[in-house]
Parts: C-alpha cells; structure tokens; sequence
C-alpha cells in the first residue's frame, strides 16, 4: 500500500505533475526511484529518492524496528519541509495547501 501511495503521491500531488498526468501511475518493481518521479526541486526529489530507498529495505526486513523507525523519520522530515514549500509558494492558493497536508 505505501509504496503505491508514494508513488501516486509524487506524480498526482507535487507541484509541476499536479492535473497534468493519468490519475494512476505504475508502482515500480524494484520498488527503486527513477526520473519518472522527478518533480525538478533537487531537495523533494532527494527526498524522493530516499523515501523509496528506506521503503524497499523495510519491505526487505519488515522485523528491523530501527529500519521502520528511521523510515517513520524520513516521511515526518520530508513531510514537513514539503509542506512547508507548497504552503509558503505563491503559485498555490492556500486550499491547496491545507488539501496537499490531508494526503500525508
């Protein structure tokens, strides 16, 4: 599910892809980053990458709590600063904002 979530995530809901792309993308297997899913903001699209990268290594070894935990680390970081780029753009009216902080 998250893995599919990520992914719809990053083409449906990040700034340039937003209204432009098919509703639904394919989850890609291996579950590894490509330039699909680059959004051209060089932080969320490191991000990005590291998301994807921490999400297969818990699939790999779903009993390691310190990989879980440091994956529940990445998405709360990555989460706020990427909310905090869409509500601080003054390309984006603020109900984007508070409906983009919903999906996460």
């Amino acid at each position: 599910w998250s893995k599919n979530w990520l992914a719809q995530h990053i083409k449906n809901t990040d700034f340039k892809y937003r209204y432009k792309l098919a509703t639904q993308h394919k989850t890609p297997e291996p579950y590894i980053w490509n330039n699909e899913f680059e959004v051209f903001y060089k932080q969320l699209d490191e991000e990005h990458q590291g998301l994807f990268a921490i999400m297969l290594d818990v699939e790999n070894h779903p009993d390691d709590q310190g990989k879980v935990d440091k994956l529940q680390e990445l998405m709360r970081d990555h989460f706020y600063y990427e909310e905090g780029q869409f509500c601080d753009s003054i390309d984006l009216p603020w109900d984007y904002c508070k409906e983009h902080k919903k999906k996460h």
